[in-house]
Order: structure tokens, then sequence, then C-alpha cells
């Protein structure tokens, strides 16, 4: 079978980009990305059925939502 086959492409290809997304996911520490801290608060909400959270106003500027999660999740802030 030689490289040409179309599946034998395809998987070779998923496997790479599978491949290097695991290893850049290893490779950053938690909450090492720029936004990490908000992405792990929000899944938390919307796995606890948090859709949308309370939204204050700060001025007359949005200030974005708030959502009620344990500290736990905030220690790395």
């Amino acid at each position: 079978m030689s490289f040409r086959h179309p599946v034998l492409i395809w998987l070779v290809a998923f496997l790479g980009y599978a491949c290097l997304g695991t290893a850049w996911a290893l490779a950053i520490p938690v909450n090492g990305h720029t936004d990490e801290r908000a992405h792990i608060i929000r899944t938390y909400a919307v796995a606890t059925g948090q859709i949308s959270g309370r939204k204050p106003f700060r001025g007359k500027a949005f200030a974005g939502s708030e959502f009620a999660v344990p500290a736990s999740l905030l220690a790395f802030q």
C-alpha cells in the first residue's frame, strides 16, 4: 500500500495533528495561557447549569458575566 491512498493520507495527517495538539496541551502549565482562568470558570459554570451569569454594570461599560464557582478554581489567579 502506498502513501497515495486517500484514507492513509488522511489518517497520517490526523494522527500528526493529534500528536501536535497533545504535545501543545501537555507543554502549557495550568493557567499558562492569557485567558485560561476565564475558560476554567466558564467551563465550570456551564457544567453546573449556569448558562448565563449575572451581568454587572460598572459605570456605563459592560464588565462581563459573574458566575458562582468554588474558591479552589480561583486559587491559581
